[in-house]
């Protein structure tokens, strides 16, 4: 499988997925805005993560593609297994996360220089707004689920875009602590790190096992 993603983006949670399951894959570190034109040869909508799989087959949006990989090593106790009330309460969180939290704070990562003041505070309101259920709901759990799962993967990726955004997240005491837990699971460190350290690839994505190491 071929990773393509961007550092600070919510593909990092593809990325974390990886690493928990020490499996090997290919990772390729585009510029959003600098890859564009390579970008939408893979995810015409322009962004990542896309994950090329058999027969250059293309996925996208990270909840569908989070899926698929945890479904394709069988790694149940990350995802739950098809039909279970589990994998729906994944997917819940998944949806939730994705649309209530991800999308509300876009605007203030991409648009943010054309938004009025007033603008900027609608939307970080109504983003404090969903981090306190996510807040409220980790009074007495560790995680959004029983155990880690791709949900707290999803998560955490966009904990770290909120924050980037300029969120304040010190008001929410319990996902603070959530995030630097997050933060400190070995396969979160290390897809973080390597995010930092990748070169990208400047001019087009190339799936050539000899300008890149695999991932193992």
């Amino acid at each position: 499988m071929k990773l393509i993603y961007a550092e600070g983006a919510c593909s990092l949670s593809v990325h974390i997925l990886f690493e928990e399951l020490s499996v090997t894959y290919e990772a390729y570190k585009v510029d959003i805005k600098k890859n564009k034109d390579v970008l939408k040869e893979y995810n015409p909508k322009g962004y990542v993560p896309a994950l090329v799989i058999e027969d250059d087959q293309v996925l996208t949006e990270a909840s569908a593609i989070l899926q698929y990989v945890a479904d394709y090593y069988e790694a149940w106790h990350l995802v739950g297994a098809q039909g279970t009330f589990e994998r729906i309460k994944c997917q819940e969180w998944l949806s939730y996360t994705s649309s209530e939290i991800h999308k509300t704070v876009a605007p203030l990562l991409t648009m943010k220089e054309k938004l009025s003041e007033g603008a900027q505070n609608m939307f970080i309101a109504k983003v404090e707004e969903r981090l306190g259920f996510v807040n409220e709901h980790l009074r007495d759990r560790a995680f959004l689920l029983e155990g880690l799962t791709i949900a707290d993967m999803y998560m955490i990726a966009i904990l770290r875009i909120v924050e980037h955004a300029g969120v304040d997240l010190s008001q929410f005491s319990r996902l603070q602590s959530y995030k630097k837990k997050m933060e400190l699971i070995p396969s979160v460190k290390a897809a973080i790190q390597e995010e930092k350290s990748s070169p990208l690839f400047s001019d087009r994505v190339h799936f050539n096992q000899t300008e890149r190491p695999l991932h193992s």
